[in-house]
Protein backbone atom coordinates (compact mmCIF):
# COMPACT_ATOMS: atom_id res chain seq x y z
CA UNK A 1 0.00 0.00 0.00
CA UNK A 2 2.94 2.30 0.62
CA UNK A 3 4.07 1.78 -2.96
CA UNK A 4 0.55 2.51 -4.20
CA UNK A 5 0.59 5.79 -2.27
CA UNK A 6 4.05 6.63 -3.60
CA UNK A 7 3.12 5.93 -7.21
CA UNK A 8 -0.14 7.90 -6.88
CA UNK A 9 1.67 10.92 -5.46
CA UNK A 10 4.45 10.66 -8.05
CA UNK A 11 1.91 10.59 -10.88
CA UNK A 12 0.63 14.03 -9.79
CA UNK A 13 4.08 15.59 -9.93
CA UNK A 14 4.60 18.31 -12.55
CA UNK A 15 7.91 16.56 -13.26
CA UNK A 16 6.20 13.19 -13.93
CA UNK A 17 6.18 13.57 -17.70
CA UNK A 18 9.85 14.50 -17.87
CA UNK A 19 9.61 18.28 -17.81
CA UNK A 20 12.72 20.05 -16.61
CA UNK A 21 12.91 22.84 -14.05
CA UNK A 22 9.46 22.23 -12.57
CA UNK A 23 8.50 21.54 -8.96
CA UNK A 24 8.66 17.96 -7.76
CA UNK A 25 5.38 18.16 -5.85
CA UNK A 26 2.04 19.34 -7.22
CA UNK A 27 0.81 22.80 -6.23
CA UNK A 28 -1.07 23.12 -2.94
CA UNK A 29 -4.17 24.19 -4.87
CA UNK A 30 -4.44 20.58 -6.06
CA UNK A 31 -4.37 19.08 -2.55
CA UNK A 32 -7.96 17.82 -2.69
CA UNK A 33 -7.45 16.07 -6.02
CA UNK A 34 -4.10 14.63 -4.94
CA UNK A 35 -5.46 13.45 -1.58
CA UNK A 36 -8.39 11.66 -3.21
CA UNK A 37 -6.12 10.05 -5.80
CA UNK A 38 -3.76 8.74 -3.12
CA UNK A 39 -6.69 7.56 -0.98
CA UNK A 40 -8.17 5.71 -3.95
CA UNK A 41 -4.95 3.95 -4.88
CA UNK A 42 -4.17 2.92 -1.30
CA UNK A 43 -7.70 1.64 -0.69
CA UNK A 44 -7.72 -0.17 -4.03
CA UNK A 45 -4.48 -1.92 -3.10
CA UNK A 46 -5.91 -2.87 0.29
CA UNK A 47 -8.93 -4.40 -1.44
CA UNK A 48 -6.69 -6.30 -3.88
CA UNK A 49 -4.51 -7.53 -1.00
CA UNK A 50 -7.56 -8.64 0.97
CA UNK A 51 -6.69 -6.47 3.97
CA UNK A 52 -9.39 -3.79 3.67
CA UNK A 53 -11.12 -3.62 7.06
CA UNK A 54 -14.44 -2.35 5.68
CA UNK A 55 -15.88 -5.19 3.62
CA UNK A 56 -18.66 -2.96 2.27
CA UNK A 57 -16.09 -1.07 0.19
CA UNK A 58 -15.59 -2.54 -3.27
CA UNK A 59 -13.80 -1.37 -6.38
CA UNK A 60 -17.22 -0.45 -7.78
CA UNK A 61 -18.14 1.91 -4.91
CA UNK A 62 -14.68 3.05 -3.84
CA UNK A 63 -14.86 6.55 -5.31
CA UNK A 64 -18.27 7.10 -3.70
CA UNK A 65 -16.99 5.89 -0.31
CA UNK A 66 -14.00 8.23 -0.52
CA UNK A 67 -16.30 11.15 -1.34
CA UNK A 68 -18.51 10.29 1.65
CA UNK A 69 -15.55 10.07 4.03
CA UNK A 70 -13.60 13.05 2.69
CA UNK A 71 -13.34 15.88 5.19
CA UNK A 72 -13.93 19.37 3.88
CA UNK A 73 -13.07 22.17 6.30
CA UNK A 74 -15.64 24.83 6.98
CA UNK A 75 -14.80 28.04 8.71
CA UNK A 76 -17.04 30.45 10.52
CA UNK A 77 -17.02 33.89 9.07
CA UNK A 78 -15.58 36.61 11.21
CA UNK A 79 -16.18 40.30 11.23
CA UNK A 80 -13.25 42.57 11.84
CA UNK A 81 -13.73 45.69 13.93
CA UNK A 82 -11.47 48.66 13.82
CA UNK A 83 -9.78 49.49 17.07
CA UNK A 84 -10.34 52.92 18.58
Amino acid sequence: MLMAASFALASTSPAFDGQQDVPLLPPLEEIVHVSKKVAFEVAAQAIKDGVASDTTVTMENLEEKIEQAFWVPTYKSIQLYEEF
